[in-house]
């Protein structure tokens, strides 16, 4: 019969030698129900009830002899599997130091192959496992020398992830890992070189200047390091003396600024009036003339053949005449002319000299050398503010700046295709042509809000009306101008539209409102945009050979068809 060890702590001698009694009066079901209650299973009645009666020859030395035989059984059962677990966990202990040193030799010949990322996956993974064995395993910290090696295992994975990781040029993950190490270790030469060199490559010279300092006098014959330390030291100074010259030519320049600032505002502005008042003084001196042709319509129109010449009425005719002269009306047989009207074509011909001729500007020289100065950092700043500004203010600082005025789908178009690379890429544009382009674009937009005067505004019954806008096929010519004159524009816009295909649709009312093309575009998907812009790529550039050619024919007219009946005659005779 067997019992667990709290039950036998119980029994004594007595006891079990009533039990024994008890069990031999018992029948054979009360004793299998008996020894399903103790755990015994189906056990036979009769081999229990054998040997339950034993007990009773049994003396009571006896039984405390094998009691106490058990105890010392389970205290050396106690002190082996303390040794065995001992023996665990040292073996246990070599294992996790054997798979952190396999790990870090399996980055090392990762990074000897160039696999930088293999080689920091592996380093990764080790400092890991270091830091899972510091927080979990409590022998470390009373192992002095394991702990010893353990932290140098550990300084020697960092530092070898800060080399991967400066490779890959990323230098706040090295920031991170070094400052571990000099947490621990602020002594560490190949720490404090490693942080130097991050705040070295970040162009934080200052702080990078005291790591760098101490990683060469801890590791004086690596060149590098002695390179780097010299570097920025050299930069420290220059930096210092930039300083102490800006602070002391600071309020020369500034007095300076300021009057050349003045000089320039001086002379723009008459300028800028002048520029201002060429528009209004051509729609001038049309409508001045324009009166001066109806005025001489109302004229009363006489013929002298039908007029009695010797009559008083002409008599006072004559007289009348004499004084109009003043006025350059004269009377004939034929229509009254006027005098403005032989000063006409001169004033055509002043008006296309004005239009044609670009005035210079200064105000916008200097900001397109301003503009053509800019840095790429700039240019970034100054496309994430225009696509941040809001449609209705950006379209009042175009029309304040420009004088044009733009609609609410020209100013989205803007704002989605103004990149860095565009801006970059009109810096190679001719200033001239800009310039030529804006003018076109002031005039057009002064004649388009002035109205037109009717033939019967004597009368004055019918209102001005303002002029239609000018459809994409009217402004065709003038687009394909500005294109042949600048073909950089050209490939910018080509480039843009290949690199975002969604463009597109906002460029779609372009091609006349709503019609077949336009429904095509606003329903077609990415990969169809993007060959239509393809297409519309090579139909422009097509096109624009196409209008070249008709400029040189148009333009060498004479020439080509002198060379043509040289090449004939040539021929024939």
């Amino acid at each position: 019969m067997q019992f667990n060890q709290d039950s036998k702590k119980f029994l004594t001698p007595e006891m079990m030698k009533q039990t024994s009694q008890m069990c031999a009066n018992m029948s054979d079901d009360q004793l299998r129900q008996y020894a399903q209650m103790a755990g015994m299973g189906n056990i036979d009645p009769s081999f229990l009830r054998q040997t339950m009666g034993q007990m009773r020859i049994y003396k009571d030395k006896s039984i405390k002899l094998v009691q106490k035989t058990q105890r010392e059984q389970n205290r050396e059962f106690r002190v082996s599997k303390h040794n065995n677990n001992n023996s665990n966990s040292k073996n246990h202990r070599v294992s996790n130091f054997r798979s952190l040193t396999k790990l870090k030799n399996q980055g090392n010949d990762a990074f000897k192959q160039q696999d930088y990322e293999k080689a920091a996956s592996k380093y990764y993974e080790a400092i890991s496992e270091i830091e899972e064995l510091w927080e979990n395993n409590a022998y470390l910290k009373n192992d002095a020398n394991k702990k010893i090696e353990l932290k140098q295992l550990e300084h020697s994975c960092r530092l070898n992830y800060c080399n991967v990781k400066a490779k890959q040029s990323q230098f706040d993950v090295v920031l991170r890992q070094a400052k571990k190490v000099l947490e621990d270790d602020d002594q560490n030469g190949k720490a404090n070189f490693r942080m130097g060199q991050a705040l070295f490559e970040t162009k934080r010279y200052t702080e990078a200047l005291g790591y760098l300092e101490i990683a060469s006098q801890k590791l004086p014959a690596d060149e590098t390091v002695q390179v780097m330390y010299k570097q920025t030291k050299e930069l420290q100074n220059s930096n210092i003396d930039q300083t102490q010259k800006q602070n002391s030519d600071d309020p020369q320049e500034k007095q300076e600024q300021k009057v050349e600032q003045t000089k320039i505002v001086q002379e723009d502005e008459p300028i800028q009036n002048q520029q201002q008042q060429q528009p209004q003084q051509i729609y001038k001196d049309k409508k001045e003339n324009k009166d001066l042709e109806e005025e001489a319509q109302k004229k009363p129109k006489i013929k002298l053949s039908s007029v009695d010449t010797n009559s008083e009425e002409f008599q006072n005719l004559k007289q009348k005449v004499q004084s109009t002269k003043e006025d350059g009306f004269i009377v004939e047989e034929e229509i009254p002319t006027s005098k403005s009207q032989p000063t006409k074509p001169a004033t055509k011909q002043n008006e296309t000299q004005n239009v044609n001729k670009i005035p210079e500007n200064p105000q916008f020289q200097q900001q397109f050398d301003q503009f053509k100065n800019m840095s790429p950092e700039q240019l970034n700043y100054m496309t994430n503010t225009l696509k941040s500004m809001d449609k209705g203010f950006l379209k009042q600082m175009m029309k304040q700046q420009s004088g044009v005025e733009m609609s609410d789908q020209q100013i989205e178009m803007m704002q989605t295709m103004m990149t860095p690379e565009m801006l970059a890429q009109m810096k190679n544009v001719d200033p001239a042509v800009l310039q030529q382009q804006k003018l076109s674009q002031q005039s057009q937009q002064f004649a388009q809000q002035q109205p037109i005067q009717s033939t019967s505004q004597s009368n004055n019954q019918n209102a001005p009306q303002a002029p239609q806008a000018p459809t994409a096929s009217q402004q065709m010519p003038q687009n394909l101008q500005g294109l042949a004159q600048n073909p950089q524009m050209l490939e910018m816009v080509i480039d843009q539209l290949k690199s975002n295909p969604q463009m597109l649709k906002m460029m779609a009312p372009a091609f006349g409102g709503n019609n077949a093309i336009t429904s095509y575009i606003e329903s077609a998907s990415p990969e169809q945009l993007s060959k239509v812009v393809g297409r519309l790529a090579i139909f422009l550039k097509f096109l624009l050979m196409l209008y070249r050619g008709w400029l040189m024919a148009k333009n060498q007219w004479k020439f080509i068809l002198g060379f043509l009946l040289a090449y004939l005659y040539f021929k024939l005779f």
